[in-house]
């Protein structure tokens, strides 16, 4: 059995989806909280100070990058100088581990040879003693350390693989295990194969995502020099084997391919056993999740502390045992945590492997096993009894929602809204938040009121500046004491903390004098800051992932509005029934886009109310041209009118994509569910390429266009499935 019999069009479409968001997720991470704009920035001032000082001894640039932080203490000079200053005093703590062998030999007659303290004190300097003569240097190893930091990528490559496990064995109810059954060593040969196949397409698409994460680091960060020695990164002190940065990434990607199979391997184990999917999914979520309590539970020192570093939550973050050098007594005999996990993983992935083909093979079909469907049996009747009290429209929206699992669906995306929500969310310095509160303060359309503040701000500055001279000459001269040149320092960090704000209204002043001269347009004196995150340039990748997100959930749950009918080939007897088939699909239709629309203002319209909530929307009758990103935009509309025009550009989009979906769902020539996809990207690909032009004319013209073919939709529907 080949690996192409695993991959039905269901785990295709889930395999693309899954890759498609583990990227995207990957992406979230390294913007975290700075936004896109600053995140670039950040990045390219760390590569130039890397530069400026990677040739000078690492004591020079202490020296050098410490001195700049005093003069502008940024986050990259503060990163630098703690990389630099771990790279000086790496040596030093190498050596302090050697001489505590020696000072452990040398008083061996007050130890306890056989005790584990001494064992492994000896172990762990021999394990160290490889890196002595071990030199760091400063380079780029940003995309290094990115890469090892996503242990997020497990979590998703063991989703995809236990969805294919759920998939292969929907062979329970669809009846072909009694097939099985009766060819001779048939089950063996097929539990045999699945589990090498399994294995081969962990390792295949894991390492698939882990290039493609790896390609987009070097994007983000720049190529690093994968020659260099992996200590160079500070959170791997304590790996003791010389190795470079691109071989730790090779073994990386080969030790998470390895122990993901142990899981999967495990997995495959459990819905052998217990042949009810759903209820082996449910066990396996229960066994993880205690696990993962225990690991927090288990105190370091306790005597249980062997499950706090050999179970099968560690599976997901391998490099947590490179990172953590530790040993444990084993029979009296000091072992690495890491050989016992992988001595471990060697048995339970053998183990597991034989079992399940054993187990498989033994067992006879038979429908009296538990499911959660029997459990649940009492629950299911008293819903079909409410169901009997619903209209049409109900029990439609309860079929796509609950039969057809539409809801897990719509969960997923909340969860995807509610994560990229949280990981792109900016907060703004204290000194951006003062500049933003003089915006409301002195802002807005009077630019008399803002003129006066900036002139007296200007004259502040200046008198700031002549005491702080003053102070220092009285310094020089022998008036005051030395404890005057702190206070001295202090108001010359005040006069340029003025600057600073200067500088930003100087160049609003200056935006408004060229406003009124081309457009003969009186523009608000305001922040952009706030407007950046919802609609500027700051807000593109998270309000890219939501839309596409929403299309997708929007594509997949209304997707199934035709498709129990088309599968139970009913479609004449509705036709003949006595409301007729163009009363259903009226309903229908209604039952889709009412859908769309509630994922449109649940999603969509929850992500604004939080955005608003944190960022505000003052000055929202103010020109567009008052904020700096659309100021070369010519167009006579106010801020709320363009984020208007922005929403209603979305929902028709929305529009488009469901319409789309109800007519291919609805055609009898449509047998398979690719079209899916096919929708998703389409729809997502032309939203990208009109969101980023970001032209009011042709946000409109868009949005009519999808409206026209929805309208075109919808009628051809009808046709496809009245006529």
């Amino acid at each position: 059995m080949g690996i192409r019999w695993l991959l039905n069009r269901r785990v295709l479409l889930a395999g693309i989806l899954i890759y498609i968001f583990q990227a995207v997720a990957f992406v979230g991470i390294q913007i975290g909280e700075v936004g896109f704009g600053q995140f670039q920035l950040q990045n390219k001032e760390y590569n130039q100070l890397v530069e400026s000082v990677k040739d000078l001894p690492l004591e020079e640039g202490i020296t050098k990058i410490n001195m700049q932080a005093k003069e502008s203490s940024t986050t990259s000079l503060s990163l630098l100088s703690e990389k630099l200053t771990y790279l000086f005093e790496y040596p030093q703590s190498i050596t302090t581990i050697l001489e505590n062998k020696q000072k452990v030999e040398a008083f061996s007659i007050f130890q306890e040879k056989d005790s584990f303290t001494y064992k492994n004190i000896l172990k762990t300097a021999d394990d160290f003693s490889r890196m002595k003569d071990v030199t760091l240097a400063l380079d780029k190893d940003r995309v290094t350390e990115h890469m090892i930091e996503n242990n997020y990528l497990s979590f998703f490559v063991f989703a995809f693989v236990v969805y294919i496990i759920y998939e292969i064995l929907k062979e329970r109810e669809s009846g072909m295990l009694y097939v099985t059954h009766t060819m001779k060593k048939g089950r063996f040969h097929l539990a045999f194969h699945r589990g090498i196949n399994l294995i081969i397409l962990t390792f295949l698409f894991y390492t698939i995502c882990f290039v493609t994460n790896l390609v987009i680091a070097c994007m983000f960060y720049g190529v690093d020099n994968f020659g260099g020695h992996i200590q160079t990164i500070q959170e791997y002190a304590q790996y003791p084997v010389v190795c470079s940065k691109g071989m730790y990434l090779f073994l990386l990607l080969w030790k998470s391919g390895f122990a993901l199979s142990v899981m999967v391997m495990v997995t495959y184990f459990v819905f052998t056993i217990i042949r009810s999917r759903n209820l082996s999914v449910v066990i396996m979520l229960i066994i993880l999740s205690v696990e993962a309590q225990l690991i927090k539970i288990i105190p370091v020192y306790s005597n249980l502390k062997l499950l706090r570093y050999v179970n099968l939550m560690r599976i997901f973050d391998c490099a947590t045992f490179d990172k953590e050098y530790k040993n444990l007594s084993i029979f009296g005999n000091v072992v690495s945590a890491s050989t016992l996990f992988l001595f471990v993983q060697m048995i339970v992935i053998v183990a597991a492997f034989i079992g399940t083909v054993f187990v498989y093979d033994r067992q006879y079909p038979k429908q009296g096993y538990l499911s959660l469907k029997k459990i649940l049996k009492p629950i299911e009747c008293m819903m079909q009894k409410w169901l009997e009290q619903l209209s049409f429209c109900g029990k439609e929206l309860y079929k796509v929602l609950i039969t057809q699992k539409g809801i897990v669906m719509i969960g997923f995306g909340i969860g995807v809204f509610l994560w990229i929500f949280g990981k792109t969310e900016v907060h703004f310095p204290s000194m951006q938040k003062e500049m933003d509160q003089i915006y409301s303060d002195y802002g807005g359309s009077d630019w008399d009121k803002f003129d006066t503040y900036v002139a007296n701000l200007e004259r502040e500055r200046e008198e700031l500046i002549t005491k702080a001279e003053a102070i220092m000459d009285d310094v020089r001269e022998g008036k005051v004491g030395g404890e005057k040149v702190e206070e001295a320092n202090n108001i010359s960090k005040k006069a340029e903390r003025i600057k600073f704000y200067l500088k930003e209204f100087y160049e609003k002043i200056e935006l408004r004098q060229q406003i009124e001269e081309r457009y003969h347009i009186n523009i608000y004196m305001m922040s952009d800051r706030g407007y950046n995150e919802i609609i500027g340039s700051n807000s593109i990748f998270r309000e890219t992932v939501m839309m596409i997100v929403l299309v997708g959930v929007c594509v997949i749950v209304i997707s199934h509005i035709f498709n129990m009918e088309k599968k139970s080939h009913i479609i004449p007897l509705l036709k003949s029934s006595k409301r007729g088939v163009i009363w259903i699909w009226k309903r229908k239709i209604i039952c889709g886009l009412a859908l769309a629309s509630i994922l449109f203002i649940g999603l969509y319209g929850g992500n604004m109310w939080m955005l608003i909530k944190i960022y505000g929307l003052s000055y929202i009758t103010a020109p567009i041209q008052s904020l700096t990103f659309l100021s070369d935009n010519n167009a006579s509309v106010t801020i709320g009118m363009y984020l208007a025009i922005v929403i209603s550009f979305k929902l028709a989009i929305l529009c488009l994509a469901t319409t789309t979906t109800l007519y291919f769902s609805s055609s009898k020539k449509v047998t398979n569910t690719m079209y899916i996809p096919l929708i998703i990207i389409g729809v997502s690909t032309l939203y990208i390429i009109i969101a980023f032009v970001q032209i009011i004319w042709l946000l409109v013209f868009i949005s009519g266009l999808s409206i026209g073919i929805s309208i075109i939709n919808i009628w051809c529907s009808y046709k496809s499935w009245c006529m």
